[in-house]
């Protein structure tokens, strides 16, 4: 249903517009700007889109969730880019996984890099997001929060009869 949205919010602008400069009711200075509004709603749309599935938000992480996986972008002084750290996650008991783009921060880019060698050992990987009075043994997250990465625990299966 959101594609199709998505698809609708495109082509009724475009539409309208056509109607517009086709029409011999309207001024061609009212046709102008209803052709050069065509590309803010466009802008506009673009901005909108970003926060769909599959980019990266910047919103609040949820409290406790599985790592799925991780990307690295350090800074680079040299091109005065700050760097980035973004996240895979599912939040426990959802089935939909989510990215999340944070501040690259130096202790956390150290947790991910031991939580990725330990997913690669088969050890899964929850995380979860809290006051830095609370945990303290975290990385900042900004906003006062802080994230944590351990073990999961071991997924016990009901017995077989």
């Amino acid at each position: 249903m959101d594609k199709l949205a998505i698809s609708i919010g495109y082509i009724v602008p475009l539409v309208l517009v056509a109607w517009v400069w086709l029409s011999r009711r309207f001024e061609p200075r009212f046709r102008i700007a209803a052709l050069a509004f065509l590309p803010l709603v466009y802008g506009a749309q673009w901005y909108g889109v970003e926060s769909l599935e599959g980019w990266p938000t910047r919103n609040v992480m949820p409290e406790s969730f599985e790592l799925l996986s991780s990307d690295i972008r350090e800074p680079d002084l040299s091109r005065e880019e700050r760097g980035a750290i973004a996240l895979w996650v599912r939040e426990m008991g959802d089935k939909r996984p989510r990215a999340y783009l944070l501040p690259y921060d130096r202790k956390l880019h150290e947790m991910l890099h031991a939580a990725r060698q330990r997913m690669q050992q088969g050890i899964r990987q929850v995380g979860r997001v809290g006051g830095r009075e609370k945990a303290g043994n975290g990385a900042g997250i900004g906003n006062a929060l802080e994230l944590t990465i351990e073990d999961a625990p071991p997924i016990v299966l009901p017995p077989k009869y």
